[in-house]
């Protein structure tokens, strides 16, 4: 997928020098309520501003969703039956900056029939009574132009708006009833901020459709390599496998590249296999300092799965500070071995808070962080048998423990015939080449394909290829994301000797989200 860059400081720059920067339409919504309360009814409700570092604000498109609830009392005065038609609703009206100013109503008309006057006007007998668990909901949109009170600026970093509920229940037509209402109602309002990026992938200040672009790939030279799999250190770092359980141990290990003043921040998440649940560690780096630690010392109640790590600001909100890097060893005592992996970094484009939509997810979007790999390739494997097995690590970034993530395999043996296979799993797994696919069997590779009977080359009776991992869905019981994020280590055994490999990354994808906790995903759609 084509990477979109994220503009940087160079915009007003390029708008006072008269340039035109190249722009990409984008969207960022957010969506505030409040609890139900008798009308009348007067509130505050508040949005984040637009973050200028984002690129140009265009528009702002403001919705806002009223729900009623309640009863109508009607009581017939006339010495003659009667029927009517009553709207049992509420007004709901919104104004924010620059007075932009939205209203709905939400209705639920009732049709009332009753005998004449009984004598009594208290809301009951034959010519009265009261009509109890009614309800509507309606919505209204408008569109307005940009206005400085929805943009950040200094301390200002929340757009209010002013919102008032009142009973507007009243007959429609027939005959005039005696009516009391009791209206509660609650308002939904959602702020979708309308932009425009400049596509300046480098920061420097020039859009990219005026950098050199030596291959037309469509990015410029400075950022061909500006993909998260290319090894230099980020704003956040993923550890694909911990473990802390009998005889196994885990070491990880943090390093602040940076010899700035100022302490940094660093927050551990470690994500369970199954669940996703995720428990939390905060460590202060000094300038130039490295932390250093066995998984079960930092984070006790962890057993296995995966960790990330980030930078945090003083605010307690996640910056970008791209010079943290990291890696693990992994110490098995049972089976007296050991390896390491190197911890996978994601770069953030932003200036300050990484957290664009607030939503309080780290999101590999491009905007956050660096977008996650589309495809992953895995150049070579060796034929599984009794002493010679890979195991193949996943990690699910596009859903927690809600989603099942189905992915597919290409596998290729040494003769370049093509075979395909798909497993699924939950949030993270660790297993077997062979308990994937047959296609990846030492037996299989030798007898039953078209192999090379010359490869490899200078070690005999070895069988091996190459394979592809990509994401096909992953799914809850309440939504499927289409080609989810995927990440995966292939960690190759011979005999008693372990290597790890970290794949070839081919594309990005915006959908990956650490760590999405509802079954309705990442519902900021970004």
């Amino acid at each position: 997928m084509p990477r979109i860059p994220i503009p940087g400081r160079g915009v007003l720059a390029l708008l006072c020098l008269g340039l035109s920067p190249v722009l990409h339409a984008d969207e960022l919504a957010f969506t505030t309520s409040n609890t139900s309360s008798q009308t009348p009814w007067s509130q505050t409700l508040t949005v984040p501003r637009f973050d200028p570092t984002l690129g140009l604000l265009q528009s702002v498109r403001i919705e806002l969703r009223a729900t009623i609830r309640g009863r109508v009392g009607y009581e017939n005065l006339a010495a003659q039956p009667a029927a009517g038609l009553v709207n049992f609703q509420g007004t709901v009206t919104a104004t924010g900056p620059g007075s932009s100013t939205v209203s709905t109503t939400a209705i639920a008309p009732v049709a009332i029939s009753t005998a004449a006057f009984d004598g009594s006007n208290d809301e009951t007998g034959t010519s009265g009574g009261r009509i109890g668990g009614l309800s509507g909901l309606q919505e209204e949109t408008i569109t307005v132009p940009s206005h400085p009170g929805f943009i950040v600026s200094g301390a200002s970093t929340t757009a209010s708006f002013a919102v008032q509920a009142a009973n507007t229940t009243f007959q429609v037509s027939g005959s005039p009833l005696a009516l009391s209402s009791r209206v509660t109602s609650d308002a939904r309002l959602t702020v979708t901020y309308v932009y425009q990026r400049v596509l300046d992938c480098d920061q420097d200040g020039t859009p990219d459709s005026n950098e050199l672009d030596s291959d037309a790939d469509g990015l410029p030279d400075d950022c061909d390599r500006e993909l998260a799999g290319y090894t230099r250190p980020g704003s956040l770092l993923i550890f694909p496998e911990v473990e802390s359980s009998a005889g196994v141990s885990t070491l990880v290990a943090v390093t602040l590249a940076d010899g700035a003043p100022g302490n940094r921040l660093v927050r551990f998440v470690y994500v369970d296999d199954d669940t996703c649940s995720t428990l939390t560690q905060a460590r202060v780096l000094t300038p130039n300092d490295s932390y250093i630690a066995i998984a079960s010392a930092d984070m006790p109640a962890f057993t296995r799965g995966w960790m990330y790590a980030f930078v945090d600001g003083p605010s307690g909100l996640p910056i970008a500070h791209d010079h943290i890097a990291g890696s693990s060893l992994r110490l098995d005592g049972l089976q007296a071995l050991e390896y390491g992996i190197d911890a996978i970094p994601f770069r953030s484009p932003r200036l300050a808070n990484t957290d664009a939509d607030g939503d309080g997810l780290r999101d590999l979007n491009g905007i956050e962080y660096d977008r996650a790999p589309d495809r992953l390739v895995f150049p070579q494997f060796l034929g599984s048998r009794l002493t010679r097995e890979s195991d193949l690590i996943l990690i699910n970034l596009s859903g927690g423990g809600a989603f099942t993530a189905s992915v597919e395999f290409q596998i290729f043996n040494d003769n370049e015939q093509a075979f395909s296979a798909q497993t699924s799993f939950t949030c993270w797994t660790k297993r077997t080449l062979s308990s994937i696919s047959t296609a990846f069997l030492h037996d299989f590779l030798v007898g039953l394909t078209n192999h090379n009977v010359n490869e490899v080359l200078g070690w005999g009776n070895v069988e091996s290829g190459w394979f592809t991992v990509d994401g096909v869905t992953s799914s809850s019981a309440q939504t499927t994301i289409t080609d989810p994020a995927i990440l995966g280590v292939l960690v190759q055994r011979m005999d008693t000797t372990y290597a790890v490999r970290l794949p070839y990354y081919e594309g990005e994808q915006s959908n990956g989200d650490l760590v999405i906790t509802s079954p309705l995903g990442d519902t900021t759609g970004n």
